[in-house]
């Protein structure tokens, strides 16, 4: 109901008597409370949504953390853009290998 389709009502009702405004007040008050027990229903159901899909969207994050370094996930799964293993960082003395 629009404001304008009330203010409408209003001032038939006041033209009419005071019980024809406390019948349109009776009547816009239970309208109110359906539609307000309606939106009551619809946060709920949408609260529940928000709720399982943050669920959905953490454990998504949690995949998409993990590669070859922190899972049992080969290698060759990390995909482009990330860092090989780092090479030995072990310096060559010069001496030959082997006994005495």
């Amino acid at each position: 109901m629009d404001a304008e389709s009330i203010r409408a009502k209003t001032l038939e009702a006041y033209r009419q008597g005071p019980d024809a405004v406390l019948e349109l007040v009776l009547g816009l008050g239970a309208e109110f409370a359906a539609q307000l027990e309606s939106l009551s229903a619809r946060i709920t159901a949408l609260e529940a949504e928000n709720a399982a899909l943050r669920a959905e969207n953490e454990a998504l994050r949690a995949r998409l953390g993990t590669n070859s370094r922190n899972s049992s996930k080969p290698p060759s799964s990390d995909g482009p853009g990330t860092t090989p293993h780092p090479k030995s960082q072990r310096v060559s003395s010069g001496r030959k290998p082997g006994g005495q």
